[in-house]
């Protein structure tokens, strides 16, 4: 991904520039406050889209493809709970440290679910589940490791309009009630997946200003859709700085971020900002609160008490024939960013949300405290 030409570095820093002028008269976000949410007597479910930042266990630990059964093998998981659980990273990730800031319950992992089995008693006559999936329905995740609202090089992972029909179709069978969304909030979560496909089959880069304008147009396709649908709150992540990722910064031997393609990262996000503007304009009674993954992430890798060189080197999870790991580990997880190729640690993600949920900036540039 790393784009060095002097011709392509212009071309970007003139987009740049160009979005700079766009008009971002965007309207507050009307945040709770610390003692509000403290205070507050009524539960508000999360229903959670996106990739494997907020994916906590949706990959089928017993499927015999390699990418994805990954995340339920060793060494992930080796900080917390001690064993893989199907996150990928060492520990938690944001939508753990999400849940638990606003004092909810962890969703339920659509996954675990078992809607075809459902649907098959339910066609034998069998209703006797129909309760018990009804109150395990309030705050689902539908988050799939790997997606993007485009498909990507994986035809196993979910893209986030499929997640979308999956909540169409639990709706349908009322598992999930039009009330229950009203009631609900949505964690919206996209870390770059798309770019990673799109690199990968076009490294030379061209186009990538018209594909940036594609993604985000998806985003606000898929974010609208889900208001359509009822939801009335959502929190919606910046791309992060990809720049940053080891797969990207070993160019740099891990010692800096590359700034190039985080330049890409940031006309993703200032089209971004816009767009969640528009969207406010045609869902006046809709909350968005953006959480700025980008300027977290790069806050953290400039206070310096993490490494960019990952704790999982090399095929993370992976063994030989011999049962031998094709990875080595370091000693203390503590002290890195990344935990593999591209997933920040649990004790990254606990620094980065330190930040991520100390204040959030509206969109009139005033900063809302949770």
């Amino acid at each position: 991904m790393e784009c060095s030409t002097t011709g392509k570095a212009m071309l970007l820093f003139s987009l740049l520039a160009a979005l700079s002028t766009v008009n971002c008269s965007f309207r507050g976000l009307g945040t709770l406050t610390r003692a509000e949410l403290r205070n507050k007597k009524r539960r508000e479910p999360v229903y959670v889209f996106g990739d494997s930042y907020a994916d906590t266990g949706n990959h089928d630990p017993n499927s015999a493809n390699a990418s994805i059964n990954k995340p339920w093998r060793v060494p992930y998981g080796n900080t917390w709970p001690g064993k893989p659980l199907g996150r990928y990273s060492d520990g938690r990730l944001l939508t753990d440290f999400y849940v638990s800031f606003l004092h909810e319950k962890l969703p339920e992992l659509y996954r675990l679910l078992n809607i075809d089995t459902y649907i098959a008693q339910r066609s034998r006559g069998d209703k006797s589940k129909t309760a018990g999936l009804r109150e395990r329905g309030k705050g689902i995740s539908f988050a799939f490791g790997g997606s993007g609202v485009f498909d990507t090089l994986n035809t196993l992972v979910y893209n986030v309009s499929t997640q979308i029909d999956q909540l169409h179709s639990i709706m349908e069978l009322g598992i999930v009630t039009p009330d229950d969304i009203a009631s609900s909030s949505v964690l919206f979560v996209l870390s770059g997946n798309d770019y990673e496909a799109y690199t990968t089959l076009h490294p030379d880069l061209d186009g990538i200003q018209q594909f940036i304008v594609q993604v985000v147009n998806q985003i606000a396709i898929d974010l609208e859709e889900l208001a359509s649908i009822g939801f009335k709150k959502f929190t919606v992540t910046t791309v992060p700085p990809l720049g940053c990722l080891p797969y990207i910064s070993h160019v740099n031997n891990y010692s800096s971020c590359v700034d190039t393609v985080n330049q890409l990262c940031e006309v993703h996000n200032t089209l971004l900002k816009a767009r969640i503007s528009d969207l406010g304009s045609l869902y006046p009674n809709t909350s968005f609160t953006l959480l700025d993954l980008y300027s977290s992430i790069l806050a953290v890798v400039e206070e310096g008490s993490f490494t960019l060189t990952p704790c999982c080197e090399g095929s993370c999870g992976e063994v030989d024939v011999d049962d031998n790991p094709q990875y080595t580990l370091c000693s203390d997880a503590t002290k890195t960013l990344y935990w593999d190729s591209h997933h920040p640690t649990n004790a990254a993600w606990e620094a980065i949300t330190n930040i991520l949920f100390s204040s959030v900036h509206s969109f009139d540039g005033s900063i809302h405290s949770f």
